[in-house]
């Protein structure tokens, strides 16, 4: 090879070298190149004007040479400024045009190529991001709108809130279910973006560090397949890892995590990162299921009390002087005192009735906002009684079927082994004898040998088998997953509506006119809902919704999730819904403050939260009959039949 073409090689290997360093270098090659066509031109001519002394060249000047220059590769049609010059010139004009072209359109498609890798870049959401003080969740699955219908409430009283979701899920897809499903984000701006959530770059794209909070969302749905919940919570791992790198280890961003399997937890206690809250999504719902099935219309209560929208709990620094706790609430028109949470971090529901709350310790205590919060001067006086009778409640044994099978009935089972009396039983209706079924109800009849658990081989969806299990004898019914293998919510809400239909016509066929079964049915997809509540068979319905408002409130506020815990323990206080017949003999009271009922729910040694009208069960107008922390001073009218929604140590 010649020296020449080794000199053109390394030419050409330079030259292919600064284009791979990217957009930029081609850019800057791209105007080197003119510049350097233009002076070598404008030298041409020069040395023109030189050797050609005696011509008639009408530009004597010579930047009147370079502006011509500059015009003709600018622009072809500007070459006809040199007409009248000597055909040296002439010659010049057209290769400075044929040049000018060449590089032109060449700039005009690389800027034109820029632009729509940009707009390409923009719409896979692959900006960066500079929002502070905003809510960042990483991942996706059906329960992300609710939590950001939750936090779009929460959110309100601030102008500027924001809220980025980073997902390896396509972004236009998300965009369009996020228009769909939430037409009017009020005061929250939604941005999308595509990316790894344990990526450490992605991380610092999203602006992590200078995020509100962080939720971290399973990236598979509840009814998946075991080793997609086992790589889920691994990749939720990850994920923590990388935000604490991320953040720093000093940070108190809280990171609310999701998490399949309670082991898994375990791991975050070993890396000591203690602004975790991890949220157990079945042992959750076990809980909920629990207490629905034990308390019917409990499930209402807790979708106010979970939500931004009416009622929250708080958990307030006290600041007014030393006085017994429940003398507290006489003093605040709206607004019932729960608890108290001492500076050690130690909460106490229902405390004694002689505890007293003093400043240093904190307030827990359930209101409309923390801004409704007033204290009065003097105290809201009773301005009537209701005569007091402690009507004893005994505990019965309970006949739950359970028609499906899913992780969740485990835990409901488990959670049941301290709460039902001897002689209750659990009916598991599947099509299938499935090892996994069976292994797991040997279990718990091993862990609860005073409770009997059977198993039936049976096809809820065949009529005449469904009505041969005489579902109606039961105090309980529970829908659960029909089938194992779908992962699509919609499907198994669905199957479950489709049940409960299945339940109403027997009902009719068996002419039962006043049913006494409650009947719990879990529900996916929040949207569908409203839906089963149509069928008016259903007394109460839980569903994820609940935990997903539970994620939305513990991003908000990390500090309540030992309160929920202390709430959902079954050693602990509990919410119930108790007849009014227990607490006095009248079969009606007229024209009655809520501060009264307060008042013999404290001679229990209880708190009272609400009331529930039994003629309104039907109404959702009405928010099916359960007002929660009403005025203290709003006149009630309830018969016997009635309830008031209580904090207790138990259902008798």
């Amino acid at each position: 090879m010649s020296h020449l073409s080794l000199i053109m090689e390394r030419i050409k290997y330079n030259f292919q070298k600064a284009l791979a360093k990217g957009g930029f270098a081609l850019f800057f090659s791209l105007i080197a190149t003119f510049l350097l066509c233009f002076l070598v031109i404008v030298l041409f001519r020069f040395v023109l004007v030189a050797i050609l002394p005696s011509s008639e060249d009408v530009f004597h000047d010579f930047s009147l040479h370079m502006w011509v220059t500059f015009l003709a590769m600018t622009d072809p049609g500007n070459m006809n400024q040199d007409n009248v010059s000597h055909l040296p010139f002439k010659v010049t004009a057209i290769m400075a045009g044929f040049l000018g072209v060449i590089i032109f359109s060449t700039l005009i498609a690389f800027i034109t190529t820029i632009l729509e890798n940009n707009f390409e870049r923009l719409r896979k959401g692959r900006n960066k991001f500079l929002e502070v003080n905003h809510t960042l969740i990483l991942g996706w699955n059906e329960k992300v709108t609710d939590i950001l219908t939750e936090l779009i409430y929460a959110n309100l009283s601030h102008p500027y809130a924001s809220v980025v979701i980073l997902s390896v899920e396509n972004k236009e897809i998300i965009e369009d279910w996020v228009v769909k499903t939430l037409p009017n984000t009020q005061t929250t701006r939604i941005y999308i973006t595509t990316g790894d959530c344990a990526s450490l770059n992605e991380l610092k794209r999203v602006n992590a560090a200078k995020a509100k909070s962080v939720i971290i969302i399973a990236n598979c749905f509840d009814s998946d397949s075991e080793e997609l919940k086992e790589l889920s919570d691994i990749h939720a791992m990850k994920t923590i890892l990388a935000l604490n790198a991320c953040q720093g280890e000093d940070s108190k961003i809280p990171i609310v995590v999701e998490f399949f399997h309670t082991a898994k937890t375990e791991l975050i206690h070993y890396f000591n990162i203690k602004r975790i809250v991890y949220v157990h999504n079945w042992s959750i719902m076990g809980k909920l299921l629990l207490q629905t099935s034990l308390t019917s219309g409990l499930v209402r209560v807790y979708d106010e009390i979970f939500s931004f929208r009416a009622n929250e709990i708080y958990i307030l620094p006290y600041r007014g002087k030393a006085i017994n706790f429940y003398e507290l609430a006489y003093y605040y028109d709206e607004g019932i005192p729960l608890g108290i949470k001492d500076a050690n971090g130690k909460i106490t529901l229902k405390p004694d009735l002689d505890a007293v709350i003093t400043i240093g310790q904190f307030l827990i205590i359930l209101t409309k906002d923390d801004s409704t919060i007033k204290e009065r001067k003097t105290k809201l006086p009773i301005e009537s009684s209701i005569p007091f009778c402690n009507t004893p409640q005994f505990s019965t044994s309970k006949n739950i079927l359970i028609l499906g099978w899913h992780e969740i009935a485990y835990f409901f089972i488990k959670e049941s082994q301290h709460r039902l009396p001897a002689g209750s039983s659990f009916t598991v209706v599947y099509k299938e004898s499935l090892p996994l079924i069976t292994k797991a109800l040997k279990e718990l009849q091993v862990l609860m040998p005073h409770i009997k658990i059977d198993f039936l081989q049976k096809d809820a969806f065949v009529f005449e088998e469904m009505e041969q299990l005489n579902p109606f004898e039961y105090d309980n019914i529970i829908i659960l997953s029909q089938n194992l293998l779908e992962a699509s919510p919609e499907k198994n809400d669905t199957i479950s509506l489709m049940l409960l239909m299945m339940l109403l016509q027997i009902k009719k066929k068996q002419g039962i006119k006043q049913l006494n079964t409650s009947i719990i049915a879990q529900v996916l997809e929040s949207d569908n809902q409203d839906l089963i509540v149509q069928t008016e068979i259903d007394d109460f319905i839980t569903s994820n919704k609940l935990t997903t408002k539970i994620l939305a409130q513990l991003s908000e506020n990390p500090n309540l999730k030992s309160l929920y815990e202390e709430l959902f323990n079954d050693e602990g206080s509990e919410i119930y819904v108790k007849p009014l017949k227990l607490y006095t003999q009248e079969s009606q009271i007229t024209n009655v403050s809520f501060l009264t009922f307060m008042e013999i729910a404290n001679q229990r040694n209880e708190i009272c939260l609400g009331i529930c009208q039994l003629k309104y069960l039907h109404d959702p107008s009405k928010n099916f009959g359960f007002e929660l922390n009403p005025l203290k001073t709003k006149k009630f009218t309830l018969t016997k039949d009635d309830f008031l929604i209580v904090l207790a140590d138990n259902e008798l």
